[in-house]
């Protein structure tokens, strides 16, 4: 596969899906808001 441009790099950078375990408890509690309790939370991110 050819290389792409710096100015094509710059305008479609690419996206890392990855992260990291100790960010999940956050992100969880972000996208779920108040729709369920700590405890739940604790479980969803245990399974």
């Amino acid at each position: 596969r050819r290389l792409q441009s710096p100015l094509w790099n710059a305008l479609h950078p690419t996206v890392d899906y990855e992260m990291n375990v100790e960010d999940i408890d956050k992100a969880l509690r972000q996208i779920n808001g108040n729709l369920i309790s700590p405890k739940e939370c604790q479980y969803i991110k245990f399974v």
